[in-house]
């Protein structure tokens, strides 16, 4: 973490809660990444023009699983009921939603999360564990508005998993927002755009742009 150059932010992930130290497990889980990586396992960044809220969605008695807890629901909608102007982003390793080919279980409490964010206000969920790319607007309950998700996959790995190395250059301007997917495969070693994707608030949610 030390060279990097910008002001940075992170939330655990299921690899960064220990696995086979038993007692650490179940006495100090979050040690370890609150020494070397961030004090703070929720932080939230206000820029002029959005609001980052970080979430610690692992479950320390298991190592793939994960929840949201009814206080980090509330603390979410609590902040995007009251960003006036600003766009919230909801930062967390796991995702709230899956693609239908995706095997693995939901986040637990992720669908009451959706729910409750979705009638409170725009917003963009940020989140990774799934090694793939997915952008996409969704619709968490019908007639709810569609929130917008930023799904992206490994930045830095030899475990590829079929995809490419890859991360998200995000830009917010006033009631739109684009994201950039830049990619590096093992062949190149190099990373360099490769596509853009772009959305616009309006009275039923995210809506693609051309």
């Amino acid at each position: 973490m030390d060279p990097l150059q910008h002001p940075s932010i992170a939330v655990l992930g299921n690899h960064d809660i220990l696995l086979f130290t038993i007692i650490a497990r179940a006495l100090a889980p979050r040690a370890a990444y609150r020494h070397w990586i961030a004090p703070d396992p929720e932080p939230m960044v206000e820029t002029p023009d959005a609001i980052i809220v970080g979430l610690d969605t692992t479950y320390r008695w298991s190592h793939e699983h994960s929840l949201i807890r009814p206080a980090q629901i509330d603390r979410g909608g609590q902040i995007i009921r009251t960003a006036t102007g600003k766009l919230v982003l909801i930062m967390a390793h796991h995702p709230f939603h899956h693609r239908p080919e995706i095997k693995k279980k939901v986040m637990k409490g992720a669908a009451n999360a959706l729910t409750q964010w979705s009638t409170w206000g725009p917003h963009v969920i940020l989140s990774g564990h799934l090694h793939s790319w997915t952008v996409e607007p969704f619709v968490a309950q019908k007639s709810h508005p569609m929130a917008l998700q930023v799904h992206c996959g490994t930045g830095l790995s030899t475990r590829l998993r079929g995809e490419a190395n890859e991360y998200a250059i995000i830009d917010l301007g006033g009631d739109q927002i684009t994201a950039q997917r830049v990619t590096a495969t093992a062949q190149t070693l190099r990373f360099a755009a490769e596509s853009r994707h772009a959305y616009w608030q309006t009275a039923t949610g995210w809506q693609s742009l051309p």
